[in-house]
């Protein structure tokens, strides 16, 4: 009787465990997730200020990036 018992606890405290481990993964990848969400908001913003920017040719400047990406192939 006490041997079942132990294995029933021993089964509870495992599944519990299990939940928790579910639930830190979970929210590791939620928190990974907002972070690039984050650091793309920050980088469109940065990106939205040049384009403002005076003075800012952005048909001249995708061109240069362009040509750039072709010589790095």
């Amino acid at each position: 009787m006490v041997n079942k018992e132990k294995k029933e606890t021993e089964k509870h405290y495992k599944s519990f465990l299990r939940l928790v481990k579910e639930q830190t993964q979970s929210e590791s990848e939620w928190n990974e997730a907002s972070s690039k969400v984050k650091s793309i908001s920050s980088q469109i913003d940065l990106l939205d200020v040049i384009i403002k920017a005076q003075n800012f040719e952005f048909v001249a400047e995708l061109e240069k990036l362009t040509a750039v990406h072709i010589e790095a192939e």
